[in-house]
């Protein structure tokens, strides 16, 4: 919040009520990073999406944005509209060795994630993939990694893609918190 004690001359009253209300005016929840997968997935705060404080001493990738609320969109780009493509952290691949992006039914893919978290103290990864591509990450076997230890730089984690997985492009959330987590959405440190 803004603070008004830097003011040197008085002011009329009007104008000090004009300035509280500014301060008072940006959204509660701006200082945190959201997400922007389609509104199936939970994506807005009032639906407990996921959120996480912004901080320069922990993130996924290189640079994180912040925004008042998730910004769903059916091609989960929506907080990349602000000039700051934070998208960078993840990638997966059909497996360690070919590095091919992308993932094969019944097959092991890998999990990269980089970490920024260069001072002491906990950096746990968690993800779902909506395999079955129903719009949640509720559904059993969705929960692939649960608060997986991670350090600063490139992390890798092995996930199997099951035999019910639906074909096509489906969803991923990937969160990085300083707090173990119990689900795909809500506070994430």
């Amino acid at each position: 919040m803004n603070s008004l004690v830097s003011l040197t001359r008085p002011l009329p009253p009007a104008m000090v009520v004009l300035s509280i209300m500014l301060a008072v005016l940006p959204s509660a929840h701006a200082q945190y990073d959201y997400g922007d997968a389609r509104l199936s997935y939970g994506t807005l705060f009032v639906n407990n999406g996921p959120h996480h404080v912004v901080s320069a001493f922990l993130r996924l990738g290189a640079s994180v944005d912040m925004e008042a609320d998730g910004q769903p969109n059916g091609a989960a780009t929506g907080d990349n509209n602000n000039g700051t493509d934070d998208e960078d952290g993840v990638v997966i691949f059909s497996s360690a060795v070919d590095r091919i992006v992308g993932m094969q039914i019944g097959a092991w893919s890998q999990l990269q994630v980089a970490v920024h978290h260069p001072l002491p103290g906990n950096a746990f990864v968690n993800a779902w993939m909506d395999f079955n591509s129903d719009g949640d990450f509720t559904d059993a076997g969705e929960r692939i990694l649960t608060n997986a230890p991670a350090v600063d730089g490139i992390n890798d984690f092995g996930f199997f893609t099951p035999l019910t997985a639906a074909p096509g492009v489906s969803f991923a959330r990937v969160r990085l918190s300083d707090i173990p987590l119990v689900g795909p959405g809500g506070f994430g440190g």
